[in-house]
């Protein structure tokens, strides 16, 4: 589980400034604490998606010590798991995010059958690309 423990710093405006000790990159805001916190996973999106566009392993986490820990969005954990996983199989080869249309009733499916339904899809095309050699 990717959570990263986080800084909450009275802002003199008011409101919260959360910054990521793992993650310098990640710096956001709220007028109140469950804004700020909900604003951090986004903040952490972001801030983890200039690792995966560079190919580069994500931060660990660091113990949490008493802070708040904070995960990227719901959207975000698959794929960032998938690609930790891919990236710790095959060093040199992180795997790339695309966008891909799934029909609802498929995509329901897949994620009832639990965590790695990334690699089904992945193992269908690889499948499919064998039977179907470039010409």
């Amino acid at each position: 589980m990717l959570a990263y423990p986080v800084d909450l710093t009275p802002a003199e405006e008011g409101g919260y400034v959360v910054t990521f000790p793992d993650v310098p990159e990640a710096i956001t805001q709220g007028d109140t604490l469950e804004e700020a916190l909900a604003q951090a996973s986004l903040a952490l999106d972001a801030a983890l998606s200039f690792y995966t566009d560079a190919g580069q392993p994500l931060p660990a986490p660091s113990a949490p010590n008493g802070k708040r820990l904070v995960e990227p969005s719901p959207e975000e954990r698959e794929w960032l798991a998938a690609y930790q996983e891919a990236l710790s199989s095959t060093p040199g080869r992180a795997p790339v995010k695309a966008s891909l249309a799934v029909e609802p009733e498929l995509l329901r499916a897949l994620r009832s059958r639990g965590a790695g339904w990334q690699g089904i899809v992945n193992q269908a095309v690889r499948e499919w690309l064998r039977a179907h050699p470039a010409a």
